[in-house]
């Protein structure tokens, strides 16, 4: 039984009559109990009633502090003994579920009680509901977490390099997943009609991973889908009064999935993918509370993986142009306005017989037979710009002369200075076959004017084509344009 101490050496604080303090302190808004010595409890008030949730002051009464085991696991009985013992005015912050299901947090304040003659006999203890106050003090604990954790995240993004983005990924997952205390993590891209799984996270040991399936239907999802569109992150669990999201909560049932977290990934409001972690602990109610954070990381992870795509696609025409250029035919070539060579093609060794390495740094009279063709070149480019089949004369390593054609243009190089860039193409067998049907033609022309007979070539219209009487004055150019017909030409004569 709670007894207030002897006043009688101080008049001010001697109590006034008729007032009954043990109903006083039974209607205090904050809960206290009485203990003896060994945990048994003389006295709670109405407060610790209702903070636990008892049914009766009676049924309260009947548990030991010391052996109560909820009160044991709080801890609460470990910071009652050690007062009692020691001798101590102690104060602590507890979680508490009684055992009729209600979660608290309370602050706990324990004071040892004395007798008359100073002997310890128990203590009074104080409870005091902090549960809001706690809760609010941890939302914002765990936003601070949530920012410093995109913060890392998009630090992390921003210092990888593009080789190393499926890694950096992966290790987001990660520390995504260990901050939400999640035990799997799966992104997922949109490809056509499915959804497929590009990178995942696993707990080890974990018994869940991931979804179970390395794709997944659009058809299957379409409550989710729509859901995310509107940039939405969404959490589902396994609660008997979910409305919405059935055919997706029968999935994860199926999966054996209690709790399922997914993030939007959107650029310009198209749903790339999303990123979902399973399961989620219960407890980790504050995630619900800052949902749109977590559409932060979407975000980080969308500009991740358009840097991604376009490496690749960087990468994959790099790798073309490479190819082409290697195959080339012709001679791709950039000179300084010195005439000093940059660069060529793998391809002037065919033509010239050099290796490109041979030849860079060097200037272009090394391959020019006459060196007048430079100056002449040059004077064409600077009148337009540019200069289409120019044709010259080359000498290969060996001395061999080569016929050439030259296109070229200026162009600006890295740190924007003009350059010459063309084109040369080797016109060597086209020349030598252009010469050879021209003697070729000359030699025909030769033997069909040797001819004594008269010879005519007459087209389909009676056109005279070719006639060897041409040179013996038989029929003059002027006729044979006025009268081009074989009958007016020849019949009549």
């Amino acid at each position: 039984m709670l007894k207030i101490s002897d006043t009688e050496d101080d008049p001010s604080l001697v109590p006034p009559e008729g007032i009954n303090y043990r109903d006083m302190i039974y209607e205090l808004p904050v809960g206290v109990i009485h203990l003896d010595i060994n945990g048994d409890i003389l006295f709670v008030n109405r407060t610790i009633l209702e903070l636990l949730g008892s049914r009766s002051e009676e049924v309260t009464k009947s548990f030991n502090i010391f052996t109560f085991k909820p009160l044991q696991d709080a801890g609460i009985a470990d910071i009652v003994e050690n007062s009692i013992r020691n001798n101590k005015n102690l104060t602590a912050e507890v979680p508490y579920t009684t055992i009729w299901g209600k979660e608290l947090y309370l602050r706990i304040k324990v004071k040892p009680f004395r007798d008359k003659n100073g002997n310890i006999t128990g203590c009074v203890c104080t409870a005091e509901d902090i549960s809001r106050r706690k809760q609010a003090e941890l939302l914002l604990e765990h936003r601070v977490r949530m920012e410093s954790l995109i913060a890392d995240v998009s630090a992390a993004f921003i210092g990888s390099k593009s080789v190393d983005m499926d890694r950096t990924i992966s290790m987001a997952l990660q520390s995504i997943s260990e901050a939400i205390e999640a035990e799997s993590a799966c992104l997922l891209e949109l490809h056509g009609e499915h959804f497929i799984v590009t990178h995942e996270w696993h707990e080890i040991n974990s018994q869940h991973q991931g979804f179970g399936f390395q794709e997944l239907p659009v058809k299957e999802i379409e409550w989710l889908i729509n859901s995310l569109k509107k940039q939405s992150t969404i959490f589902l669990s396994d609660g008997p009064d979910a409305a919405e999201g059935k055919e997706e909560r029968k999935l994860l049932k199926q999966l054996g999935i209690n709790s399922f977290l997914a993030i939007p990934m959107l650029n310009k409001g198209k749903l790339l993918g999303f990123i979902a972690f399973t399961p989620l602990k219960k407890e980790n109610k504050w995630i619900l509370e800052y949902l749109q954070l977590f559409g932060m990381l979407g975000e980080i992870f969308v500009n991740s993986i358009e840097r991604k795509r376009a490496s690749w696609k960087l990468r994959q025409s790099e790798e073309k142009y490479r190819r082409i250029f290697h195959e080339f035919h012709d001679i791709y070539f950039e000179v300084d306005l010195e005439g000093r060579i940059l660069t060529t093609s793998p391809s002037v060794y065919r033509h010239l017989g050099y290796e490109p390495w041979e030849l860079i740094g060097c200037h272009v009279d090394t391959v020019y037979k006459y060196p007048e063709d430079r100056d002449f070149l040059r004077s064409i480019l600077d009148a337009n710009g540019y200069v289409n089949d120019f044709e010259m004369d080359m000498l290969k390593k060996d001395g061999e002369t080569i016929n050439v054609s030259t296109s070229a243009h200026y162009v600006c190089d890295d740190v924007y200075q003009p350059i010459v860039a063309g084109v040369i193409r080797n016109i060597t067998g086209r020349k030598s076959i252009i010469s050879e049907i021209q003697q070729q033609k000359k030699l025909l022309a030769s033997t069909f004017d040797s001819i004594p007979d008269f010879l005519a070539v007459i087209d389909k219209d009676l056109r005279v084509m070719l006639s060897n009487w041409k040179d013996r004055g038989y029929i003059s150019e002027e006729e044979k344009l006025s009268n081009p017909l074989c009958y007016n030409c020849f019949m009549h004569r």
